[in-house]
């Protein structure tokens, strides 16, 4: 058992599946595939459920990746005491928004800045960020939820739209043509995220000034891959409330049809979010200012 199996594995983990660990660690799925299959056999034990998507992990997986996130904190921990010139580590998480079209952009260029920078960085839902946060497993989180709680420090960055996303058939072609309302629209089946999820906490909000309970909907799916949801979306299955951002590339490919809620758009912030009493590294106050100015 070796630091890079330890890694592959919390990668799977907190990203979902094998091939989304592969590019997050820069190495091929191939390679990953290896690092787990090899790290079962040490352990003697059955790790990943690979017949579910995303991949879950069995019993044995649950109790070990404590012990794996445990071994890769104390290595972090003696570089740092051991190696003051090693890259400045920066442990953060970010919910499924902000880790795939916001995060991107901010350690790409924050990384042109400070090129000794090195960052880890884990995938939940906005609830799984905070209890993170809690749990000190990263230092800073981005997210859609706000937190109000005297011991964290909680700053808006950015601003993103939310709208109905439906598929770009020729039966919702008809239903945009015939000028469908919202409220109609939301009567189609009808695509959940899971109840951790900022955006369903957005989403409810919204149906609410409608008079809608979000468990009287045509509810056909729930899911905690926004990717996923995506793709079931331009392939029919149904419609969903999601980021304007996230979508932003198939309107203009013309694969769903989206629409702006109640004309004047309805919006949600995501938030940057760390324990005052956590951070003390100059490295981290840097990266927190660079982030609380990148989109002003």
């Amino acid at each position: 058992m070796d630091f890079r199996q330890l890694e592959a594995f919390c990668a799977i983990v907190e990203w979902g599946n094998f091939s989304e660990a592969s590019k997050h660690l820069y190495i091929s799925q191939p390679t990953v595939s290896s690092h787990i299959q090899t790290l079962e056999a040490s352990l003697n034990a059955s790790l990943i459920d690979r017949s579910t998507k995303p991949v879950t992990l069995t019993d044995d997986g649950q109790r070990f990746y404590e012990y794996a996130k445990s071994l890769l904190r104390l290595r972090e921990k003696a570089l740092r005491e051991f190696n003051q010139s090693s890259a400045e580590i920066i442990r953060l998480g970010a919910s499924s928004i902000p880790s795939a079209y916001i995060l991107p952009e901010i350690l790409s260029e924050y990384r042109k800045r400070v090129p000794e920078a090195f960052f880890d960085v884990i995938h939940s839902d906005s609830k799984g960020i905070l209890e993170n946060l809690l749990s000190g497993c990263i230092d800073v989180g981005i997210t859609g939820m706000a937190v109000n709680d005297e011991h964290f420090f909680c700053s808006p960055i950015y601003k993103d739209e939310m709208v109905l996303v439906t598929p770009a058939t020729e039966y919702y072609r008809e239903l945009r043509d015939a000028n469908t309302s919202i409220e109609k629209l939301l009567m189609e089946p009808y695509i959940m995220r899971e109840d951790g999820s900022g955006t369903k906490k957005e989403a409810e909000k919204f149906m609410e000034a409608f008079g809608l309970d979000s468990n009287s909907l045509n509810n056909v799916a729930k899911i905690n891959d926004l990717e996923s949801i995506k793709q079931v979306i331009v392939h029919g299955l149904g419609v969903s409330i999601l980021s304007k951002k996230a979508v932003d590339d198939l309107e203009r490919n013309g694969r769903v049809i989206i629409y702006p809620l109640m004309n004047k758009g309805v919006y949600r912030n995501y938030y940057l979010i760390y324990r005052k009493s956590k951070i003390r590294n100059k490295h981290m106050w840097k990266f927190i200012q660079f982030v609380e100015s990148y989109y002003k």
